[in-house]
């Protein structure tokens, strides 16, 4: 299984910290960024906005434009080989899947969450897109004054869910009653929130303490709805950052190890009690399941550290 960030809304800005997760889900420090615009009708502004933000994040930036530009497939396989994020854009979320369709993006993105080549991220209906369906204001594209939520269907289907973004926003209330509907689960998130799929665990993650994010299901035609637990986001990506570089050292001959500025910082976590913070806590359960932590391992890092000295 591959690697998901499905973001439930929010400006740039404010979901900044849950766009630097996701980027540390790839483990590298200058990450390449694919911006998919076709939801905005690949709006120029948008496309600036996304390369400056995650620029200022490290990130190489590229877009591919499939309404405004004359992308051919040889072109479109070159940038989604190039990429090790791809983040999807919020807009017209019925029209996005019809376009992608044409060039067949659908079938393409599957696979490369099928072979983890790369994060897929997005916001609102680049959100929607990794599940069976979603709550959606396509209509209100063509026409914004009279205009009702509507499902858009057919997505990728990645999770088997009916999908929610900006659950705080007035009218997206809707979204309960529309559920009975569908035979499966919906999950609702409020702006500023984001549900994550790493490898074989799920767990979310947000940029607002007081967003809160919804798993709603129906049984016998009453609905169930419960507030979902929100990961430690510092923690993970520190473990994560750790367990890279302990993996690097691993695979280094010793004369190359001592080089490594890996090995000072791992000694410094090793020493500073954060490595017994991360422990405890991995301990009580409050890690999600299937996080790699092989760095965690009581004997793995001590180990490894005393054999270099």
């Amino acid at each position: 299984m591959g690697r998901v960030v499905a973001i439930g809304g929010g400006e740039l800005d404010t979901t900044q910290r849950i766009n630097r997760h996701a980027l540390a889900l790839t483990g590298k420090q200058t990450p390449n960024l694919l911006f998919i615009s076709t939801a905005s009708r690949d709006a120029e502004g948008y496309i600036a906005g996304i390369q400056k933000t995650f620029e200022a994040l490290g990130c190489t930036v590229e877009s591919l434009r499939l309404v405004s530009g004359m992308s051919t497939e040889e072109e479109i396989d070159r940038l989604l080989t190039w990429a090790d994020v791809i983040y999807v854009g919020g807009g017209d979320t019925i029209f996005m899947m019809d376009v992608w369709k044409q060039h067949k993006l659908d079938h393409k993105l599957r696979e490369i969450y099928a072979a983890d080549r790369a994060v897929l991220m997005g916001l609102s209906a680049g959100a929607i897109c990794w599940f069976d369906c979603g709550h959606s204001d396509s209509l209100s594209f063509r026409n914004t004054e009279n205009w009702n939520y509507c499902w858009a269907e057919g997505m990728l289907d990645i999770f088997h869910m009916a999908y929610c973004p900006h659950y705080d926003e007035s009218g997206r209330e809707s979204f309960d009653a529309m559920l009975h509907e569908k035979d499966m689960d919906g999950l609702a998130m409020e702006n500023n929130t984001a549900f994550v799929q790493m490898g074989n665990t799920q767990y979310y993650i947000r940029s607002d303490e007081n967003a809160q994010a919804y798993r709603l299901h129906y049984t016998d035609g009453v609905l169930h709805k419960r507030a979902v637990d929100f990961a430690d986001m510092d923690r993970i990506e520190r473990i994560l950052q750790m367990e890279t570089l302990f993996d690097r050292l691993q695979k280094n001959t010793p004369e190359d190890i001592i080089a490594d500025n890996a090995l000072e910082i791992l000694k410094q976590y090793q020493s500073s009690g954060q490595w017994l913070e991360d422990y405890e806590a991995d301990e009580r359960g409050e890690l999600p399941v299937g996080l790699k932590r092989g760095v965690l391992s009581q004997d793995g890092l001590y180990n490894f550290l005393s054999e270099i000295e």
